[in-house]
């Protein structure tokens, strides 16, 4: 029995992005501005005047009772006057004068809505209404409380804040925050975008569904959100399983990454997991980029639009300066981007063509004397890295601005190189406030991405190899596929019989729960009174740990409820008595365990995105450490070893100082079973913590778990 989930909670009959079609709102063929005004500087002429100077060729009703014309054009007094169908409705009036105009809109007929004014929904349920009239009459709209859109590819403008004139391009940016859009419209004009998305508060309609619109247009090459949150997980997932089918790389600069907003949670998983926990899990699987800084989510955007080719390999790097080359190895190694190994043949051309006193290396420094050569150095140099066979990306890194350049050749020599590259080229101004904006418009017409700031810049190329390595991993077989026997279908049957009748299964049960899932653990025995005790300690062998196990105990070392490291029969019979007075009879028993190091194995329900699988490490360090990575259950085994990779106690699992080496592949078999477990039984978990896990070269055994149902 294979059990199928959904991603979050979310109860798609609140959720009215399956009944949209975007087209009529963000390529409309007439538009209705209600709120229109002759009176300059104010919304309702700012929204005109940018529609019409946008190159907009379809209709546009301008609507106020107050005015017959309007920029040569008539004016309605209302939406009922006019005789055409109206494909958006651009609401620029004051929230309290809003529900009249939707009303409105529901009798036209109206496509779709944009509502620029924010709807405080503190008094009189007005947010809710909206949305619930918008999901019964199927009208998407975008807002409130944002600043509209510029829709580049439809010359379609509907916004009060203008965009700088720029060329159409590949990048399609969405943005919960109106101010980001602002100043994206307002960037330098080497950002080409197609479609630019302020969404605000998302009444009817979430950024899963202008993902999916963006992706649609067959000219989108990169996709860039800033966003908040996510309204509507389904949607969202459903985009970048789009994006990851059609090979566009998704940029995402999110707010709101700390721990500060997570709920309490009955075992330590959940407490550590916070609001971050459900991006990690779902980035990671769909290859999602994440970046801290508008710029880097520009600059990483703009770059990868425009690369086409993805191989194996490195950076390499031609630059005009010896101290900025130092500077770009020390900036390198702080963000871990690897710089191509060069090849004898390339090291050899490269001293025959290079000045005297210049190293043959990567990256490198070209230039060399100012005479009638210093050119030509860099065009060779700059044709023998493109050909190594471990250089991925190229970086010509020169100073240039629109002011001075000492060398105009430099950029024709990057045309150059970008036509004949077999590889993805770009040119780099390391000062982040350079210049350069119309050499940079040159060369973006030539097709050369200019980047200006190293750091960003590194970004951008640390964030290409991440997209090409997650492009060719899900090109290669993947590895652990679902599979069902029927040892596994008659394992769900009895573990979900168990989890419905249980809220939160003991610790005995739990690892009974985890050996039947193939999850190794300790030997154990129950005792409820002290002879049961010292029957069971003489079975298992000293040393002892003595652990409560009465029911509504989640922590047990927070009430004293572990008594570890016990080697004789009376030190047993006082621990015992200890527990029995303070916590009660039943207590479990298990012989002492030592390892190379502890692991801790988890689930979360997460509040947006569902179940998340954790792997952290263990014991006490589950709190003092934050060295943990999530994933969703459907994570296979390749994946979960990446996950391994990532821990900072990964390096204790290699041979050092006469100590052998533990197998992180076994290991990770092991935490694969476990997401097994989860993947089946998801639905019926709220929480599982599994910690300590010991592990050594034999093997590792899980020695407490928690298993707490959803079911109430």
């Amino acid at each position: 029995m294979k059990v199928e989930f959904l991603s979050s909670k979310t109860d798609r009959t609140t959720s009215p992005s399956a009944m949209f079609d975007l087209s009529r709102l963000l390529a409309p063929r007439s538009v209705a501005l209600v709120g229109a005004s002759p009176r300059k500087g104010s919304m309702g002429h700012n929204i005109l005047e940018i529609l019409l100077s946008s190159g907009y060729g379809g209709k546009v009703f301008p609507v106020n009772p107050k005015y017959q014309e309007i920029e040569a054009l008539k004016c309605y007094g209302s939406l009922e006057e006019i005789e055409d169908p109206v494909d958006l409705v651009a609401v620029a009036v004051a929230s309290q004068n809003v529900q009249p105009v939707f009303e409105s809109i529901y009798r036209t007929g109206a496509g779709s809505a944009l509502l620029f004014d924010r709807i405080d929904d503190r008094q009189g349920g007005d947010l809710q209404r909206l949305r619930s009239q918008a999901i019964e009459h199927a009208l998407p709209i975008l807002g409130g409380n944002c600043m509209g859109y510029h829709n580049f590819l439809a010359k379609t403008s509907v916004t009060f804040n203008s965009s700088r004139p720029r060329q159409l391009g590949g990048i399609a940016a969405i943005a919960h925050s109106g101010s980001v859009f602002t100043q994206f419209g307002a960037s330098d004009p080497r950002f080409r975008f197609n479609l630019l998305v302020s969404t605000g508060q998302e009444i009817a309609g979430s950024v899963g569904d202008y993902m999916d619109y963006a992706l649609n247009l067959p000219s989108t090459r990169a996709l860039v959100l800033f966003i908040e949150s996510v309204r509507d997980p389904e949607a969202f997932r459903n985009a970048l399983e789009k994006a990851r089918a059609r090979r566009i790389p998704v940029v995402v600069s999110r707010v709101g990454r700390t721990n500060e907003s997570a709920a309490l949670a009955a075992s330590h998983t959940g407490a550590i997991a916070g609001s971050n926990a459900g991006y990690e899990a779902v980035f990671e699987h769909y290859g999602v980029l994440e970046v801290d800084t508008p710029d880097d989510l520009l600059t990483s955007g703009m770059l990868l639009a425009q690369c086409d080719q993805f191989r194996p390999g490195s950076l390499a790097a031609v630059a005009d300066s010896g101290g900025l080359r130092e500077l770009l190895i020390d900036m390198a190694d702080q963000l871990k981007v690897p710089f191509a190994k060069l090849t004898q043949p390339a090291i050899s051309t490269l001293k025959g063509v290079l000045p005297a006193g210049l190293p043959a290396t990567n990256p490198l420094d070209a230039g060399g004397p100012n005479n009638e050569t210093y050119v030509t150095v860099f065009r060779r140099a700059l044709e023998v890295l493109v050909q190594e066979a471990d250089a991925a990306i190229c970086m010509f890194e020169f100073d240039a601005t629109d002011f001075l350049s000492f060398y105009p050749e430099l950029s024709e020599i990057a045309k150059d190189t970008k036509r004949t590259s077999p590889i993805p080229f770009f040119v780099l101004n390391s000062l982040a406030s350079a210049l350069n904006e119309k050499i940079a418009e040159d060369l973006t017409d030539a097709g050369v991405v200019v980047i200006n700031g190293m750091r960003s810049a590194l970004v951008a190329v640390r964030n290409f190899g991440r997209y090409r390595d997650y492009l060719l991993r899900e090109n290669s077989p993947r590895q652990g596929a679902d599979t069902q026997d029927s040892k596994i279908t008659e394992l769900v049957a009895k573990w979900r019989s168990r989890l419905i009748s249980s809220a939160v299964l003991s610790e005995f049960e739990s690892l009974e729960l985890l050996d039947d899932f193939g999850i190794a653990t300790v030997r154990s025995e129950l005792a409820s009174n002290v002879s049961d005790a010292v029957s069971a300690a003489d079975r298992l062998g000293y040393p002892i740990a003595l652990k409560t196990a009465e029911k509504g105990i989640h922590h047990k070392t927070d009430v004293g409820g572990v008594k570890l490291g016990i080697v004789s029969q009376a030190e047993l019979e006082q621990s015992y008595h200890d527990l029995r007075n303070r916590l009660g009879p039943d207590v479990i028993l298990q012989p002492m365990t030592k390892g190379r190091l502890e692991l801790a194995f988890g689930m979360v329900r997460d509040s947006t995105f569902g179940p998340l699988v954790m792997l952290s490490a263990g014991g006490e360090n589950i709190e003092l450490l934050n060295d943990r990575t999530f994933a969703l259950p459907t994570v296979d085994h390749s994946s979960v070893v990446r996950m391994f990779d990532r821990l900072a106690i990964r390096r204790r699992f290699d041979a050092h100082r006469g100590k052998p080496a533990i197998d992180v592949g076994a290991v990770a078999r092991i935490f694969w079973n476990f997401c097994t477990l989860c993947r089946e039984l998801g639905d019926l978990l709220d929480e599982v913590d599994i910690n300590p896990i010991i592990v050594d070269a034999s093997g590792c055994r899980a020695v407490d778990a928690l298993v707490v149902s959803n079911i109430k």
